[in-house]
């Protein structure tokens, strides 16, 4: 089993180095207003309670949120409040193919939120392809996607991830005013 799930990896990050960045200019990021996309991963109610907060609190604030999550358990899905897909639908190659990420994946972003943990393969995929001016991640070696990566702790919950992400954004939009 160790054997596939190697081979699976090596393809992986082959198609990975070969994806095209979306965001590949420099753009000047106006945090007032914003179209933000959030990938995280929503298997877990204690994982998924953190994240409608801050759709919530964004929303609020006048932004347009777009929160994609992925699920490791089908079963979870009739409650699920977001565009979501599932363990089953990705491919060989760890790469997604459901109606919900190709949505996802036309509309262009102001900011990119990936709150997913660091081992999560298919959301640096989706993270380096999305359409995003800024992009925040975990801190993952040999991947070079985002413009603000976050290294979480290895006992980092969601919760802690998202506070760690809003301190330094507000301290980005300060600096720029």
């Amino acid at each position: 089993m160790g054997f596939i799930n190697n081979l699976r990896a090596f393809l992986f990050f082959r198609k990975f180095n070969r994806a095209k960045i979306k965001s590949e200019e420099t753009y000047h990021v106006d945090l007032s207003v914003t179209t933000i996309c959030i990938l995280f991963d929503g298997t877990t109610h204690e994982s998924r309670m953190p994240v409608e907060a801050l759709v919530t609190e964004l929303r609020d604030n006048g932004h347009e949120v777009f929160p994609l999550g992925y699920i490791d358990n089908y079963s979870v899905a009739s409650t699920y409040p977001f565009k979501h897909f599932y363990k089953k639908n990705l491919n060989f190659f760890y790469i997604p193919k459901h109606p919900d990420v190709n949505k996802f994946l036309t509309k262009n972003y102001t900011i990119l939120i990936n709150l997913s943990p660091r081992e999560n393969l298919t959301m640096h995929y989706l993270s380096k392809i999305t359409h995003a001016e800024f992009k925040v991640g975990p801190l993952k070696e040999n991947m070079e996607i985002y413009d603000l990566m976050i290294q979480p702790e290895e006992s980092q919950n969601t919760q802690k991830m998202i506070e760690s992400i809003k301190k330094i954004l507000k301290t980005i939009q300060y600096k720029n005013e």
